[in-house]
C-alpha cells in the first residue's frame, strides 16, 4: 500500500502495539559515517501520534498504529550491521544491501558471474535426461502473464543453466520495457508463430520466426514489441539464477515492422541487420534467419543428418556451440538409410553391437558432430519430424534408445556418445552444447579462423 504525503510517496505500516519500539530502532540506524540513515519529517498529532513519515536512503515510509503489527524489512545501503539483533523489535529486520558487482564494470568486459566452467564441475549431470513434450511424462506449469512453462533440466545442472520451452496463447501488442540480462550466455529460439523484438546496436525491429534465433549477449538492452497467437519458443540462459534489470532512460527504435497481417519479409530481416562487431560483455549478438541459414551448405553429414553450425560459437568466444541437423533427403523425401540401425527398437536399454566408441574417440559424436566429451553437457531439442536417440549408457556398452517426436528434448552429459537414427524425411534439431574451457578455446580459433575464411569469400563475391 503506498499513500501519497506531498511530494513523497511512501510505503505505509502498520505497527500496532510496537509503533514506539520500530520508530526507535529505524531512528537508530547509522551508515558507514556514523550518521542517521532514516529521520523523522513528518509526525501528527502532537499529543499523541498515530502516525510518522520517515525518511532517507532512498526510501520514504509511514508508520501507524494501526495493527496488527506488519512484518518489516529493510535492505539499505551502507547500513552498519545492527551490533545485537536482540533488540530489534519482533518482526523487523535489517540488511546491508550490497553493490551490484556489476554496476562499475565496463560494457566490454564479460559481468563478474560464478564461472560456469565450475558450476558445471561441480554438478553436471552424468545420465540422460529426455523431456517430453506430451503424454504422461510432459510437465507444464503457468508462469507469469499466463505463459505456459516446461522444464528441460530440472536439474538446472546446479545452477549452471536453465533451460525453459514456452508458450505464449495469446497474441499481439506486448507490455514490455527496455531491459537487460546479467547473464554469460541466452539463447532464444522460434518454435512456432512469429515474435517481433528490438535489440540495441542492431537497427530496427525485426521478427523471429519458426527456426530463426537470436543470442542475448550479456547486458545487451532489448524489447519485445508484439507476437502472433500460439508463439513457441526454446529459451536457454546461463547461470540459471540471473537479474534482469529494467532500464527505462534507454530508448529502441519502435517503429514497428510487423502489421496485421504480418507482412514483414525475409528481405526487410536481412536487409535490417547490421554488422555484428559490437562487444555487449565480450560477445557480439547473432540473428541467425532459418531460411538463410537452410541455403548454406552443410558442414557434415552423420547418419543421414546434415549439420548447420551458426556463428555462436565465434560470438562467444567458444563458450557455446549452437548447431542446426535437418534429415538429408534424396529427392522427394527419400532419406539415407541408417546402416546398423536396430529395426522397430523401443526405448530402453537394448544391445547394439558394433557401436562401441573407437579408442581415439575421434568418431564418438554427442549427436552434434562434436568429440562427445568436448562438452560439459549438451542439449538437443526437435523442432520437427522424429528420430531415435541412441546413447552408450555409463560405464557399459549397453544402448539406451529414445524415440523423440517434435518438442522432446535430451539432454546428454560429457562422455556419451551418441547418434540419431531413422530420421523422419522431416526431422530437424537443434542444438547447444557448453564446452569444456580446452575445447572452447581449440574450438573458438577454428570458428573464428572458418569466419575470416567466409567473410573474404563473401567480400570476393561482391567485389
Amino acid at each position: 500500500m503506498a499513500e501519497s504525503s506531498g511530494s513523497f510517496a511512501s510505503v505505509v505500516v502498520a505497527c500496532g502495539d510496537s509503533f514506539d519500539e520500530r520508530l526507535a530502532w529505524l531512528c537508530s540506524l547509522q551508515g558507514v559515517d556514523g550518521s542517521p540513515l532514516l529521520r523523522v519529517e513528518e509526525i501528527g498529532p502532537a499529543d499523541a501520534p498515530s502516525y510518522v513519515r520517515i525518511a532517507g536512503a532512498g526510501t520514504s515510509m509511514i508508520l501507524t498504529r494501526d495493527g496488527p503489527a506488519a512484518p518489516l524489512v529493510l535492505r539499505l545501503p551502507s547500513l552498519v550491521p545492527h551490533p545485537d539483533t536482540a533488540e530489534m523489535p519482533i518482526g523487523c529486520r535489517a540488511q546491508p544491501m550490497a553493490l551490484d558487482p556489476c554496476d562499475f564494470v565496463d560494457r566490454a568486459l564479460p559481468p563478474p558471474l560464478a564461472p560456469l566452467e565450475s558450476l558445471f564441475d561441480a554438478a553436471a549431470p552424468s545420465e540422460v535426461i529426455i523431456s517430453r513434450a506430451s503424454g504422461e511424462g510432459a510437465q507444464w506449469g503457468v508462469g507469469r502473464a499466463g505463459m505456459l512453462y516446461r522444464d528441460l533440466v530440472p536439474s538446472r545442472a546446479g545452477g549452471a543453466l536453465i533451460a525453459s520451452h514456452i508458450r505464449i496463447p495469446g497474441g499481439g501488442p506486448v507490455p514490455d520495457y527496455v531491459h537487460f540480462h546479467r547473464v554469460q550466455f541466452q539463447l532464444i529460439v522460434c518454435l512456432a508463430g512469429w515474435v517481433e523484438v528490438v535489440y540495441e546496436g542492431q537497427g530496427q525491429p525485426f521478427v523471429l520466426r519458426r527456426g530463426d534465433f537470436v543470442t542475448q549477449p550479456p547486458m545487451i538492452r532489448h524489447r519485445v514489441l508484439s507476437s502472433s497467437e500460439g508463439l513457441e519458443v526454446l529459451e536457454i540462459g546461463a547461470p540459471a539464477t540471473h537479474a534482469t534489470l529494467a532500464d527505462h532512460e534507454h530508448l529502441l527504435p519502435i517503429t514497428s515492422l510487423t502489421a496485421a497481417d504480418d507482412g514483414a519479409t525475409l528481405a526487410d530481416a536481412t536487409a535490417n541487420r547490421l554488422p555484428n562487431t559490437t562487444l555487449f560483455g565480450g560477445q557480439r549478438f547473432v540473428h541467425s534467419i532459418y531460411e538463410e541459414a537452410m541455403r548454406a551448405p552443410a558442414a557434415r553429414v552423420e547418419d543421414g543428418i546434415a549439420w548447420r553450425e551458426s556463428s555462436v560459437l565465434a560470438a562467444t568466444e567458444g563458450l557455446v556451440h549452437v548447431a542446426h541437423g535437418a534429415a538429408l533427403s534424396m529427392g522427394e523425401g527419400a532419406v539415407l538409410s541408417n546402416e546398423g540401425a536396430a529395426e522397430g527398437a523401443q526405448d530402453g536399454a537394448v544391445e547394439l553391437e558394433g557401436f562401441a566408441p573407437p579408442p581415439d574417440g575421434s568418431l564418438a559424436r554427442g549427436g552434434t558432430g562434436l568429440a562427445h566429451d568436448a562438452a560439459h553437457l549438451t542439449i538437443a531439442f526437435v523442432t520437427r519430424g522424429s528420430a531415435t536417440l541412441a546413447c552408450i549408457e555409463r560405464d557399459s556398452n549397453e544402448m539406451r534408445l529414445d524415440h523423440l517426436e517434435r518438442a522432446d528434448c535430451a539432454t546428454l552429459p560429457a562422455g556419451r556418445p551418441a547418434r540419431w537414427l531413422k530420421p523422419t524425411a522431416d526431422f530437424e534439431v537443434i542444438t547447444v552444447a557448453f564446452l569444456k574451457s580446452e575445447a572452447a578455446r581449440e574450438a573458438a580459433a577454428r570458428a573464428a579462423a572458418l569466419e575470416e575464411v567466409m567473410q573474404m569469400d563473401l567480400y570476393e563475391q561482391q567485389s
